[in-house]
Order: structure tokens, then C-alpha cells, then sequence
């Protein structure tokens, strides 16, 4: 997860962001970061990022607003790690952490910590992005504590990272703690909740914790059939289900589609 911090202080992770269109003509620093963001969100990423290149511009004016740079510096960092210009993103994070260098306790500096990491996890170097992440968790647990959302990302991430690994029992540990904070700052019903709850359900799977996976997979399955309007008594809920998943893979997720057949595996009724 990557996200692109607020001016007062740091937003959510990108996709809880909320932000407004601005004109069509944005020439402030404001308005073109604000496009910016919009644009990142609707995943047009490479106008986003000369729209980040134009606020940049704005932002290197003096007198130098040390805040504005940072957000600029960061959300161009983010976008060109998605883009694959991994070094350029290295770059604009590594020169975040060296203007926010006097506050490596704050959320701030813990944030470009976490998308410098991103960047390394990204290229699959593990050994580099790994303390990041430790460091990016110990951070915000002193700044923003223990259940913020900010705990939930950072634990997201590592398990994210230890999964890829094939490192399952700390990724389970991991998806657990990000479950617990983002249950606590965002809600049960929130996407992200699922999300990680769905990739816990996964790990679990995987290490034949089939108790565990049940439980969640049965939470992740009343999720979707809450999504699609669908009651536990409905007569026809299994076939349903399956008529989902048969649609999913032809419309080409099918990840989406392996996610609601392995919760059906565990679901009792559908034997």
C-alpha cells in the first residue's frame, strides 16, 4: 500500500483519500495537487505525474513551503515506483527523508519511510525494504498508536512482503495485527478490513490452520453475499455463489473468483 500524505497532517493510505475536481485550468500548487491525486486514483498515471512534475514547479518557489514540497516529493516518488522507474522514485523519497530529517519520530517521516520500502519490495529486494518496514511500524506505534490506521497499513505491508517471501507464519502474525488496528481506526465493513482479512483467510489456508481459515473465510463470504444482496437462507444461495464465480473468471478476475470458490470449500452447505 502507498499513500500520499495530507497537507496538515498525513491522510489515510491513497484509496481513503477523499478529494475534490478542480478546474480544468489548475495553475496553484493547491489545485494541481489536488488534479494530481484524482488523477493517481483513476490509475491515469502518467498525466498524474506531469501534473505532480507542474506542482513540483510551484513548490520549489520561493519561499519554500518545506510541507508542500514534501507532499509533491512524495506523491511523485509513489507514482514513478508504479510507473517502474524505481530509481527516480528512490530518489524523490530519499529527498523527503532528508527534509523532514529533524522529525524521524513523526508520521511524516515514517510515511517515506514506508514508500521507500515499497519501492524495494517492488523489485524484490527483500533485505532492503524489510527493516524499513520494521522501522516504519515501530514509528507509528509511538506517534499514531497501537490500532491506527497507519499500524494497520505498516502490518499490512509486512505480511504483504513476508507472503511473497513464502514466509507464511510471520505473514499470518502480520495480517492478524493489520486486521486488529484497521477493525479498531476503520471499521469491520471497511474495504481494506476485508481485504486483509481475505488475505489472512489465504495464509491460513496455507498453513493448514483450517480452523482459523474457516472462520474467516465464512466472514469473507457473508461479506460478498451482503455485496450482491444475497440472505444465509436463501435456497438458492450456493448455486448463486457459484453462478458469481462462473461470471468473475469470465469477465477475467479470477482472483476474485479463486477467493469466494476456496471460502465455498469451507462452507459446510455447499458440499
Amino acid at each position: 500500500m502507498k499513500f500520499l500524505p495530507s497537507t496538515a497532517t498525513l491522510a489515510l493510505y491513497l484509496i481513503l483519500s477523499l478529494c475534490f475536481c478542480s478546474s480544468a485550468q489548475a495553475k496553484t500548487w493547491d489545485e494541481l495537487i489536488v488534479q494530481g491525486e484524482r488523477e493517481y486514483r483513476a490509475r491515469n498515471l502518467p498525466q498524474a505525474l506531469t501534473t505532480f512534475e507542474a506542482a513540483l514547479v510551484e513548490a520549489q518557489k520561493e519561499p519554500v513551503d518545506k510541507q508542500k514540497l514534501t507532499r509533491t516529493l512524495n506523491d511523485l516518488g509513489v507514482v514513478e515506483d508504479e510507473l517502474g522507474q524505481y530509481d527516480k522514485a528512490i530518489k524523490y523519497q530519499q529527498r523527503v527523508l532528508t527534509l523532514i530529517s529533524d522529525k524521524p519520530d513523526s508520521a511524516a517521516y515514517a510515511t517515506a519511510l514506508n514508500n521507500l520500502a515499497n519501492v524495494f519490495k517492488d523489485q524484490h529486494k527483500y533485505d532492503q525494504a524489510e527493516p524499513l518496514y520494521k522501522q516504519v511500524i515501530g514509528i507509528y506505534e509511538k506517534s499514531t498508536g497501537p490500532d491506527s490506521e497507519f499500524i494497520a497499513m505498516a502490518n499490512h505491508n509486512i505480511a504483504s512482503l513476508y507472503a511473497e517471501m513464502g514466509n507464511n507464519k510471520d505473514a499470518a502474525t502480520h495480517f492478524k495485527l493489520a486486521l486488529q488496528a484497521a477493525e479498531k481506526s476503520l471499521g469491520p465493513d471497511n474495504d481494506h478490513v476485508i481485504d486483509t482479512l481475505s488475505k489472512l483467510a489465504r495464509i491460513e489456508d496455507k498453513l493448514q490452520n483450517r480452523d482459523e481459515a474457516k472462520v474467516l473465510f465464512k466472514r469473507y463470504l457473508q461479506h460478498v453475499q451482503t455485496l450482491i444482496g444475497l440472505k444465509n437462507d436463501s435456497p438458492d444461495r450456493i448455486q448463486k455463489l457459484k453462478e458469481m464465480v462462473a461470471d468473475l473468471k469470465k469477465e477475467g478476475q479470477t482472483g476474485n473468483a479463486e477467493l469466494i470458490e476456496k471460502a465455498l470449500s469451507y462452507d459446510e452447505s455447499s458440499k
